[in-house]
């Protein structure tokens, strides 16, 4: 508190020259002699002073609404207003405005809340003269001016602060930061405000922690003036950006170090542009595409290991030479010259292009060529980078898929078929092989449309497509010509009696009802046999003779299958001697049981045995089951022999787990044992007598066994489970089902087909589809098993996709119980 006595405190007021404008004063003062007297003593300062008076609070906020005042001289005794609230209004009214109380209330107190609450100063009436008064007010002017350009400072460095495209960064000696900005914020991604108070490292790579620290302390210790240096920070999404920063050093008036100040530049994508630029260095070595360098003579001089890999030319091969060791020959020298042009005018050509490896294979890729200049423009050397896109050829050939194929049925339509039979004759011309085709022709089929409707014509149809296409191997054709006409083609033949097997399972397939919604549909069907060369050289030749063979057999009453050749259809009997001696092998135990080893990944070590049959003549002879299993089932011996399989290995397995083996075995049914009551009954019966625990017992089974079990009310199925068997499906990949019914399906394990894992170590199609059927067996929580490993390459491929067990010539042929007994004793 000032009294107005007290002018030694405060200095003598200087003599000031007089402004160009008077300093216009508010003097809010209710008692007319005491405004009076204040004019009086700002009449005699140096300085010209213009009052403008108010007696009252309200109508002081009025003048201040519009006029300007360079300080108001404030009461605080007021008829309106008492005390520190006039204080507050004023000041609301006119931010900014200097203050200064002159009042006869000399309270202390009130003096120093009135000076806390922004006044610039508190004078006593009567308590000085004319130059306390006159001081004080020039003070407070003064340094009213002074805070106004310390908050205009101050809010352009806040402008500055926040508005800058850097990060600007505040920290203390202590290093927690003091202030971020938003580009700071933006940049880490962090919400306003939750930066504060933590330290750099906490939002710094902890590979750059030790050297951020370091370089910062000596900046604190004055051992540098600044600090530059590249480091990662930790984003809020924890990922990380890189920041090159520039940190200064704040000392106060002793120079004493007060807080330090960082600019951050976000260089991220600088340092992966600099990334990418060191992968660009190492692509020569380590690109996955080709890429080999030529001079300015088309002369290589440069490839790198993707390039031998890809045409199976090694560098020294084909260093030296020109592009043309790649050569095709199936481009003409138009094709070329375009290439040539393009270079020309433009300095780079891509496009698809097939190239001949070293082993003749002709293959498509996708090429880049670029041309490469010096200072002086000219061309120093031509650049190609390249890959193979046979899977992408692949692809692209499936959309052609639809135009080929019958829209009801998916089958082979007639385009597709005259194509199939040109190349199949084509192949087997060169191979000196057979070709067979099949013609089908439904018996009554019209009689189901006009009974039952198209559309359970159209279901009937598509079920008889997919029992079709059970009938032949893969790489066989079977289309849809017409209404109920099929047409097969069996290529690759060199014993006319397999198109005589094919063509009795097509008719087998019709044996059972169609079950459509309610209805029981049996059909009957005829098929002619044509065969290559024997009935004809061209495809519309072979397709005159089954056609005239297929009349044949409904001459004879339907459900036949007649060769075209008379003298064929004689020698169609041999089956049943074949048939005969099947029957006798079985009586006098000629089908043996061999075991092949089933192993679990990675470690090697045998978890199981899967039984399989071989046919042991007398004289030695050894046959696989391919060369008699399906005469077996089609002459319904498959129940007895599998009987018999079952008693054999059960045994087998009990033995080796006595003996300190556990091993469990592996059996294959089909849908004739399933579905026939005795062999279930025996098999129960084996496994009691065996002593073995159900749990040791894998049954495989085919998709199309389980169908066929449902389709009659599952009974086999329902009493394997109920045996406690653990059952599997078997040759997972080959069927039709889709991934619902997958999932519903009865089966403790899929087992992936040995097709799929031919070329699994080259990344294509089938790489992809064997990933995705051990993901998806994964994701119904079954256990996957692999068939047909055959190599290491397959062997590592699957350990790294998460398969569980394998089996194949890899781990072990299939061998007699002895030669299995001594693989069990060896190590993994």
């Amino acid at each position: 508190m000032t009294s107005l006595s007290d002018t030694g405190a405060l200095g003598p007021v200087g003599i000031a020259p007089r402004a160009t404008r008077p300093l216009r004063v508010l003097m809010v003062e209710d008692n007319p002699g005491d405004a009076r007297l204040v004019r009086i003593m700002l009449s005699e300062a140096p300085v010209a002073f213009e009052t403008q008076e108010a007696q009252r609070l309200d109508d002081a906020l009025k003048l201040l609404a519009s006029e300007c005042f360079d300080v108001a001289l404030l009461d605080l005794g007021l008829p309106d207003s008492l005390g520190l609230d006039t204080l507050k209004r004023v000041a609301v009214a006119a931010p900014g405005l200097p203050i200064v109380i002159l009042t006869g209330n000399s309270d202390d107190r009130m003096a120093m809340e009135a000076l806390e609450q922004g006044a610039q100063d508190y004078l006593v009436k009567g308590w000085g003269g004319a130059e306390a008064l006159q001081r004080a007010i020039r003070y407070a002017i003064e340094r009213g001016r002074t805070e106004e350009k310390l908050r205009e400072s101050e809010s352009m460095f806040r402008v500055v602060f926040e508005q800058a495209a850097l990060g600007i960064v505040l920290f203390d000696t202590d290093l927690k930061l003091l202030a971020v900005n938003h580009a700071f914020e933006r940049m880490l991604g962090y919400e306003p405000g939750k930066l504060l108070g933590i330290t750099p490292d906490a939002v710094t790579h902890p590979d750059d922690r030790v050297e951020s620290q370091r370089l910062t302390k000596e900046m604190i210790d004055g051992k540098r003036a600044h600090v530059f240096l590249e480091k990662r920070y930790r984003k809020a999404d924890g990922s990380f950006v890189w920041g090159r920063v520039t940190q200064s050093l704040v000392r106060d008036a002793l120079g004493q170090p007060k807080m330090g100040l960082s600019i951050i530049e976000n260089i991220d994508e600088r340092k992966k542009l600099e990334e990418r630029m060191r992968l660009d260095a190492r692509v020569i070595a380590a690109a996955s595409e080709g890429v080999f360098v030529t001079d300015r003579d088309r002369i290589i001089l440069q490839v790198n290991p993707a390039f031998a890999r890809i045409t199976g030319f090694d560098s020294h091969e084909a260093v030296g030479m020109t592009p043309s060791l790649l050569a095709s020959g199936r481009h003409s020298h138009e094709f070329f010259d375009r290439i040539e042009a393009a270079l020309a005018s433009a300095g780079m050509w891509q496009g698809e292009i097939w190239n001949r490896r070293k082993s003749g294979e002709v293959f498509p890729c996708w090429i880049d060529i670029s041309v490469v200049r010096n200072e002086k423009d000219e061309i120093v050397n031509y650049v190609a980078v390249f890959h193979d896109i046979t899977a992408r050829k692949q692809n692209e050939e499936r959309l052609t898929y639809l135009a080929n194929h019958d829209p009801l049925t998916g089958l082979a339509n007639r385009i597709l078929y005259e194509e199939r039979i040109d190349r199949a004759l084509s192949r087997a011309r060169r191979a000196g092989l057979k070709v067979a085709l099949l013609f089908l022709d439904l018996d009554g089929f019209k009689h189901v449309n006009e009974r039952f409707g198209h559309p359970v014509g159209d279901v009937l149809l598509q079920r008889l497509a997919e029992r079709l296409t059970t009938c032949v191997r893969q790489g066989d054709t079977v289309a849809r010509i017409s209404g109920d006409e099929f047409l097969l083609i069996v290529e690759d033949l060199d014993d006319f009696r397999i198109a005589a097997t094919v063509a009795r399972k097509a008719l087998d397939t019709l044996k059972d009802p169609f079950q459509i919604e309610e209805h029981a549909i049996k059909l009957d069907g005829s098929i002619g046999i044509a065969l290559y060369p024997e009935d004809g050289l061209e495809g519309t030749v072979l397709y005159k003779a089954a056609d005239t063979a297929m009349y044949r057999a409904k001459r004879m009453g339907g459900n036949e299958a007649r060769f075209s050749s008379e003298e064929l259809n004689g020698r169609a009997i041999e089956r049943l001697v074949m048939e005969r001696n099947l029957s006798e092998a079985l009586e006098l135990g000629e089908i043996v049981v061999f075991y092949q080893p089933v192993v679990a990944l990675p470690e090697g070590n045998i978890v199981a045995a899967e039984a399989l049959v071989r046919w042991q003549h007398a004289d030695g002879k050894l046959d696989a089951p391919g060369e008699f299993l399906e005469v077996m089932r089609q002459s319904g011996m498959m129940p007895e022999m599998a009987r018999r399989v079952a008693a054999s290995a059960m045994l087998q397995i009990a033995e080796w787990n006595r003996q300190g083996h556990r091993v469990r075995l592996v059996l294959n049914l089909g849908a004739e044992e399933l579905q026939d009551e005795a062999y279930l009954n025996s098999f129960k019966a084996i496994l009691s007598a065996s002593s073995l625990d159900a749990s040791m017992i894998e049954v495989d089974l085919s998709e199309t066994a389980i169908e066929e079990d449902s389709r009659t009310g599952g009974k086999g199925v329902a009493e394997l489970k109920a045996l406690g068997v653990h059952l599997a499906l078997d040759n997972f990949g080959s069927g039709f089902s889709s991934i619902a019914q997958l999932g519903r399906l009865p089966v403790e394990s899929f087992k992936i087909d040995h097709s799929f894992l031919r070329e699994v170590v080259n990344p294509g199609d089938e790489a992809k589809m064997v990933s995705a059927i051990i993901g998806l067996t994964h994701s119904l929580k079954r256990q996957v098993v692999a068939k047909g490993v055959e190599n290491e390459a397959q062997k590592t491929f699957l350990i790294r996709q998460g398969c569980e067990l394998a089996q194949g010539y890899l781990f072990g042929r299939p061998m007699t119980a002895a030669d299995f007994a001594k693989l069990l004793k060896t190590p993994s």
